[in-house]
């Protein structure tokens, strides 16, 4: 009897721990920001990156997937290449896919930006910049943020599948943005995985059709060969 009940608890404590490992599993999702925060930090040398300058004003128009026009408050327009996002290779992709990409997140971004008040927190900028004709000689690299969010427009993007942005392209961020960029990646999946396996696609976060799954292109308006590809 007593070898019986003996055995009976070793097994008791055993399925308790299995329980307690399946429960910690289930809930690895909560504690998953906590990590990328000590990765990020430990990639960054356990140090937040310093705050980049930034302008503040209005999109005004959108030349391109990746380039807008902005005017600041005292009324000076830049033309604006967000960075950190790269794209379908233009020599690669069928000149008709890129036109199609590109229609396609003009028209997930623009009705976010056009004529709303944002803030660019730039990486470079150049007053002497001779850009295409009718353009604004002044030319700002950086990211986009629209309204009081703290979190550049990529990263909601990026939640909602459009695009991926490269972990690199973001490592001189902030923290918390770093952060919230990997778990915008991992709801992305998340959501891609959802679907794969059969079940209703959420309209509001899929991108339109045609819209490849790539990376949005990066830096400054295209030169004149990939205007004509698009």
């Amino acid at each position: 009897m007593f070898v019986f009940l003996n055995r009976l608890v070793k097994a008791g404590v055993i399925a308790l721990w299995i329980a307690a490992g399946a429960w910690v599993w289930s809930q690895r999702e909560v504690g998953r920001p906590l990590l990328d925060l000590y990765q990020v930090w430990h990639e960054c040398n356990y140090q937040e990156p310093p705050e980049l300058p930034r302008l503040e004003g209005t999109v005004v128009k959108m030349l391109a997937p990746s380039t807008v026009q902005f005017r600041d408050e005292a009324g000076t327009v830049y033309t604006v290449g967000l960075t950190g996002w790269v794209g379908p290779d233009p020599v690669k992709t069928p000149p008709k896919a890129m036109k199609s990409w590109s229609t396609s997140m003009v028209a997930v971004i623009s009705p976010r930006i056009l004529g709303q008040p944002v803030h660019v927190a730039y990486t470079s900028l150049q007053t002497n910049w001779v850009g295409y004709p009718k353009r604004p000689d002044r030319m700002v690299t950086g990211y986009l943020y629209v309204g009081t969010n703290t979190v550049n427009l990529a990263c909601e993007l990026v939640s909602e599948g459009h695009i991926e942005v490269a972990p690199a392209s973001v490592s001189i961020l902030p923290l918390r943005e770093q952060v919230a960029f990997r778990v915008a990646a991992r709801q992305a999946a998340a959501r891609k995985e959802s679907n794969s396996d059969g079940a209703p696609a959420d309209p509001a976060s899929t991108p339109p059709a045609g819209t490849p799954t790539a990376l949005l292109n990066s830096g400054p308006a295209p030169d004149a060969e990939s205007r004509r590809r698009l």
